[in-house]
C-alpha cells in the first residue's frame, strides 16, 4: 500500500498519523464476497521493510499482484515492480491501482514490461473483473477500466468504468488482514 495520503515525511516512528487504506479495503472485500481470497498486505502500516514485504509476497506465492501507488512515490513503486517481477518471474501478474495519472495511458505500459495491468478510476470491481477473467480464461477486452498487455505483447485501453452511484453497492471494508491499532487519522486531531 502507497495510498495517495501517505507522505514520507509523516512515516517516521514518531509519527501517530497512519490513515486507513479504504480503497484497497474496499477492493479486498469486494473480491472476498464474490468467493475468493485474497491476501492484503499494508507494509507502510505495518513498517516492513522492502526486504520484508518482498518475503510477505514471495510466501503467499499469489498469481496476481495488485499494487495501490501514488504520484509522490511512483519512482520507488516502480522500483519495487521491478523487483518484484525479478523475483518471482513472468508467472505471476502484476497490476497497479490508485491515484496516479502517470499510468493511465497505454504508453506507460509500454515502456514498462513489468507492468501486465493499469486498474484505472475506482477499481473495486475492475478488479473483481480481472480477477473472474483470468480465472475462467477469459478476455480481457470486456473488463471496463482496464488498461493490459495482450497475449501478443499489444497494449489495450478500454473503456472506463462508470463512477459508483452509491456507497451500498460496495461491501463493508475488509480489515482482518490488517494491523487496525495501527491507523490514526482521527478528525481534527494533532499529530
Amino acid at each position: 500500500v502507497r495510498a495517495g495520503s501517505r507522505w514520507p515525511h509523516l512515516e517516521k516512528e514518531t509519527e501517530r498519523y497512519m490513515p486507513f487504506p479504504f480503497f484497497l479495503a474496499y477492493a479486498c472485500a469486494v473480491l472476498e464476497e464474490n468467493g475468493y481470497f485474497p491476501r492484503m498486505v499494508d507494509a507502510i502500516a505495518e513498517r516492513l521493510s522492502p526486504e520484508a514485504f518482498y518475503h510477505k509476497i514471495e510466501k503467499s506465492d499469489p498469481e496476481l499482484i495488485i499494487l495501490e501507488v501514488s504520484t509522490p512515490s511512483f519512482p520507488t513503486d516502480l522500483i519495487m515492480v521491478k523487483e518484484i517481477r525479478e523475483r518471482l518471474g513472468k508467472g505471476v501478474k502484476i497490476g497497479l491501482c490508485g491515484p496516479n495519472h502517470l499510468m493511465t495511458n497505454v504508453d506507460f505500459l509500454q515502456g514498462n514490461p513489468a507492468v501486465d495491468y493499469v486498474l484505472k478510476g475506482e477499481y473495486e470491481f475492475t478488479l473483481l473483473e480481472l480477477v473472474q477473467a483470468i480465472d475462467k480464461n477469459q478476455d480481457l477486452k470486456h473488463v471496463a477500466g482496464l488498461i493490459y498487455r495482450d497475449s501478443q505483447g499489444v497494449v489495450n485501453e478500454n473503456d472506463n468504468r462508470e463512477l459508483h452511484k452509491s456507497i451500498d453497492e460496495i461491501p463493508w471494508p475488509s480489515r482482518h488482514q490488517l494491523p487496525m491499532m495501527t491507523y490514526y487519522d482521527e478528525t481534527g486531531s494533532i499529530v
